[in-house]
């Protein structure tokens, strides 16, 4: 299954210029596969290409055979084919029963289109200045948008059932530590006002809150702690246990602990912070 298949899609122009002229383009030569990327186009690399045009058959050096093969790939398009590029224009990618393109000019025009990486974006989101279109394939936008959605509910989950009120700061500086651009000055706040920070970034990056809900997420906290508790001590150049440098950052922290060589300073590090809470809790 090909990635425009059964769907009707367009092509909106990033470049305002195309909204109302179309782009002419032509197939460009894959140096590598040597090759003319039509969309009909043979690449060993990709299994739904098996049985696509050579080289020589694209180029008219040998006829398309047998009958069925070239009525496949009708109408063909070889080097000297200009595809107009229109901005949203729908393009027909459906199949019937037997797998044949409804509208094969549409079809084969799309395929060629979406093939043509550096003018064509897969995505909205994924499309730069250099980019003169990008897809609009509704179907796949849902898709991503539910993915997305999903994603958010499941850390959001996680905050509002596996976080005690009294975690919500250590949460934030775990956070505080590890992801970067993000920076909150905790104290200040209310538990209402670390639950609205904790969700948001659950909006914003997910993948963040479900990290620090794992494994790798209680280790970070322990860093967080350290640093909070001044076991470890902040300098210009990363994390020290008096004279010792210990880490930059929480990645190289979290390699740290990861060594049995240094099973003795975090045995001692969690001694220190055991101390402190039973001093307060005293």
């Amino acid at each position: 299954m090909r990635k425009l298949d059964g769907k009707i899609v367009r092509f909106i122009a990033h470049d305002r210029k195309y909204r109302s002229t179309p782009y002419p383009a032509v197939a460009p030569l894959d140096t590598k596969l040597n090759i003319y990327v039509t969309g009909q186009h043979a690449d060993p690399s990709d299994p739904d290409r098996t049985g696509f045009l050579t080289q020589e058959e694209i180029i008219g050096e040998i006829e398309v055979a047998p009958k069925a093969r070239k009525a496949k790939f009708s109408p063909r398009i070889d080097q000297h084919t200009t595809v107009l590029i229109i901005h949203n224009k729908p393009y027909d990618c459906r199949l019937d029963d037997k797998g044949i393109p409804v509208n094969p000019k549409d079809y084969w025009e799309a395929q060629f289109i979406i093939e043509q990486t550096s003018l064509v974006a897969p995505t909205e989101a994924k499309a730069q200045s250099t980019h003169k279109f990008y897809l609009d394939d509704k179907e796949e936008a849902a898709k991503l948008f539910v993915s997305q959605a999903d994603e958010v509910y499941a850390a959001q989950k996680k905050i509002h059932e596996e976080a005690n009120v009294s975690e919500y700061s250590e949460l934030v500086m775990a956070l505080n530590l590890s992801v970067q651009g993000f920076h909150v000055d905790w104290r200040p706040m209310n538990s209402n006002r670390l639950k609205e920070v904790l969700l948001k970034q659950a909006e914003r990056d997910p993948a963040s809150i479900v990290r620090i809900f794992s494994e790798q997420g209680k280790d970070l906290i322990f860093f967080s702690q350290l640093v909070e508790k001044k076991i470890l001590a902040r300098r210009p150049d990363g994390y020290y246990d008096g004279q010792k440098f210990i880490c930059s950052d929480s990645t190289e922290f979290l390699r740290f602990i990861a060594k049995r060589d240094n099973d003795s300073s975090v045995s001692k590090w969690g001694r220190l912070l055991e101390e402190m809470k039973a001093k307060i809790e005293a």
